[in-house]
């Protein structure tokens, strides 16, 4: 009797290891998963940042250009002026219309520096952004990785 009592004990014993046995299985399993999807995230945040930093050398090359192009205009705009000195009242209006446009020019060229200091800023804001959420997964994966350390004998 004893015995039959100590079977039926060994038995639910075993069949309570061979439930925690899956369990723990199915955690392990669980943990790989989330760590492949925070593993793509990462992938996916690292790939935007490379986006926007290299969206932001564009912008930043293209406003130099131009603003390199405005620079040259206006020097030969000034030498055409000084040139056209002396002359024809004619002569005089066209000088007007050049320092226009050169007051036109410099102003298109405040305004490009505006928008490329604020697309400095919008950038840099972006990489603060994406470095939380690159420190908060580096966060989830050491979470799941102490999880697996856990879970594993």
């Amino acid at each position: 009797r004893r015995c039959t009592e100590l079977q039926k004990r060994l038995g639910e014993s075993e069949s309570m290891l061979e439930g925690e046995k899956k369990e723990r299985s199915e955690d392990q399993s669980t943990a790989k998963k989330k760590e492949g999807q925070l593993q793509d995230s990462l992938v996916d945040l690292q790939s935007q940042l490379d986006q926007l930093k290299q969206a932001w050398q564009m912008d930043r090359g293209a406003l130099l250009a131009e603003l390199e192009a405005a620079k040259i205009e206006q020097v030969a705009s000034r030498r055409r002026e000084v040139a056209a000195e002396g002359r024809s009242r004619e002569e005089a209006a066209r000088r007007c219309e050049a320092e226009n446009a050169i007051q036109a020019q410099t102003e298109e060229l405040g305004r490009l520096r505006l928008e490329s200091l604020e697309t400095e800023k919008r950038c840099a804001a972006d990489r603060e952004v994406s470095h939380g959420a690159m420190k908060q997964l580096y966060s989830q994966v050491g979470s799941c990785s102490l999880f697996l350390s856990a879970c594993l004998p």
